[in-house]
């Protein structure tokens, strides 16, 4: 070999072994358990994704704190909330990461296009918030959830606007799997009662001039509007129809008791209702609470309570299983009956919560207050 040539193959193995020195830092250790996660860490809905993040984050290193096995390592891919790019991430996180299991998503129709490519490949994925009802049926075993699945919620909302003697109830939802689902559920609970819907409507998520909806709504002729939506579309639903003097009772799902919904409703968020879970207490609570607001300089929310919870009892039914997926995993999950930080986790056979607790809560000024507490 030639001077020239020796030195381009030098050349040529040192970039190698930069390329592979690169790789290998972007990568878990070998001697780490390695877990997926997906959810939106950039778009509309990216504040949530954080709060996610920041809970999966702090149950992380506090697991991995005086571990004596095996660290956990969590690879984090960004969803943006699209269906599409969860499924590109999950194959990603499987094929290229090898990782043993899945957190995720936030939204249900994300999670529910990963489940088949997760139940073919025979993986565990566990989401800290979708609560399609859906889900139940079609994650095949291999989904699981610590938020309570949307059904708990609905029979909390039917009960609540029954009680209310108001006919007529219009039903204004965002047209996606979890909107849909949720205000499917309710309406069938109130038709069972002999209730009247004078209104059932779907928005796009990303609809941001609702009057023509409002309109309606209007002339429906509603004495109680029911609206599982988005942050900022409830925010923007609830102050576009105060603009226009609407005054009948607005009632919404879970998202409606997020910071973005109050920040996008401005002061229409006075008198509005939220079916929401219970929110946790007790000495499990208390120290993840303060935990999370000394490592992130803020109070956890709900997402960030369950997403610690989720990576807490997924990490420790791998450890049972001695760091086995699959089948070893689903039943391990099953096992589970534990306190966490946002209450009871123990799963049913379709992977969801056995005791969800949901109640009904309402805006005085900028507070949401409990108006009662429902334990189903």
């Amino acid at each position: 070999m030639n001077k020239k040539a020796w030195i381009g193959a030098v050349v040529v193995v040192a970039v190698v072994a930069v390329a592979l020195l690169i790789m290998q830092s972007k990568r878990p250790s070998s001697k780490s358990i390695s877990l997926g996660a997906t959810f939106p860490l950039s778009g509309e809905v990216a504040s949530a994704g954080q709060r996610i993040r920041n809970g999966i984050e702090l149950a992380v290193s506090e697991l991995n704190e005086g571990r004596k096995g095996p660290k956990v390592a969590v690879i984090f891919e960004d969803d943006q909330n699209k269906a599409a790019l969860a499924v590109g991430n999950i194959k990603k996180l499987l094929d290229i990461d090898h990782v043993i299991a899945i957190l995720g998503s936030a939204a249900s129709g994300c999670t529910r296009a990963m489940m088949p490519v997760a139940i073919q490949r025979k993986t565990v994925v566990l989401s800290p918030i979708s609560s399609s009802v859906s889900l139940s049926t079609e994650g095949g075993g291999f989904f699981f959830r610590v938020a309570p699945a949307d059904d708990a919620q609905a029979k909390v909302a039917a009960s609540w606007i029954i009680k209310q003697r108001k006919d007529g109830v219009a039903i204004v939802f965002v047209n996606n799997d979890w909107g849909r689902s949720l205000a499917e559920s309710v309406r069938d609970l109130l038709a069972k009662e002999k209730v009247e819907i004078v209104a059932f409507e779907g928005i796009a998520e990303s609809q941001r001039d609702l009057r023509t909806v409002i309109e309606m709504v209007r002339r429906s002729g509603a004495h109680i509007l029911y609206s599982p939506t988005y942050p900022v579309d409830g925010g923007l639903l609830v102050r576009q129809a105060r603009e226009i003097g609407l005054s009948l009772e607005l009632v919404g799902g879970d998202n409606w008791g997020s910071p973005e919904f109050q920040t996008t409703a401005g002061s229409a968020v006075d008198g509005c209702y939220v079916i929401k879970a219970i929110d946790p207490s007790g000495e499990s609570y208390t120290r993840f609470k303060i935990a999370f607001e000394k490592r992130f300089g803020e109070a956890p929310d709900s997402f960030a309570t369950w997403s610690y919870d989720a990576a807490k009892v997924l990490i420790e039914a791998i450890d049972s299983t001695g760091g086995k997926g699959g089948a070893a995993l689903t039943r391990a999950l099953r096992q589970t009956d534990r306190e966490g930080a946002s209450g009871r986790i123990a799963f049913d056979e379709n992977g969801d919560l056995k005791y969800p607790r949901f109640g009904v809560f309402r805006y005085s000024g900028e507070k949401l207050l409990p108006v009662k507490e429902t334990e189903e």
